[in-house]
């Protein structure tokens, strides 16, 4: 009996040895899911505050975006004012009386040389143009003129026209004077 109850006492042992495996696996086991409830805790805060912060991200982004194109739109705005006025100023001084416009005319001939050349003028203004031009110069009507003069001498030019003064040679100073008018600066 002896080797009887060595082998019981072998089988009480291992039963002992399981049932102790067997809690210390469930502890372990309770271990891992308590670790793993709390990293995934843990995790969910991460990915909140990582969308949290993608959220206001792109709420400054989308603010900024907002306000390039308000101002984008104001620019444009101010713009098309000012090109109006430039084009209504250029259309008033092309449009001024005889008076008005001869004096205009005599300022800028007192500026050209007078020496052999050909002065292209608007139709409707070819005969106040001549009265005013030095007598050197031929005074010939063109399309491309709407008000002014342009006077060729051979190879060179003077563009004494109306479009040009207003664009070009004046521009700046038009448009900083309309601009403070209107109120746009």
């Amino acid at each position: 009996m002896a080797l009887q109850d060595i082998l019981h006492k072998i089988l009480d042992e291992a039963a002992e040895e399981v049932k102790r495996i067997e809690q210390e696996t469930q502890n372990e086991k309770k271990t891992l899911e308590q670790e793993s409830k709390a990293q995934e805790v843990q995790e969910k805060k991460e990915v909140e505050a990582r969308k949290v912060s993608a959220i206001e991200s792109l709420e400054r982004k989308t603010e900024a975006m907002a306000r390039r194109e308000a101002k984008k739109q104001l620019l444009g705005a101010k713009h098309r004012i000012i090109t109006t006025a430039m084009e209504k100023f250029h259309s008033h001084f092309c449009g001024l009386k005889e008076d008005a416009y001869g004096e205009i005319l005599k300022q800028l001939f007192a500026k050209v040389e007078n020496k052999k050349g050909i002065v292209l003028a608007p139709k409707d203004r070819v005969e106040l143009t001549k009265k005013h031009a030095p007598s050197a110069l031929e005074v010939r009507a063109d399309d491309a003129v709407k008000g002014g003069f342009v006077v060729q001498y051979g190879t060179s030019e003077v563009d004494n026209s109306f479009h040009n003064l207003v664009y070009s040679e004046f521009r700046n100073d038009v448009e900083t004077f309309f601009a403070q008018k209107l109120g746009l600066i």
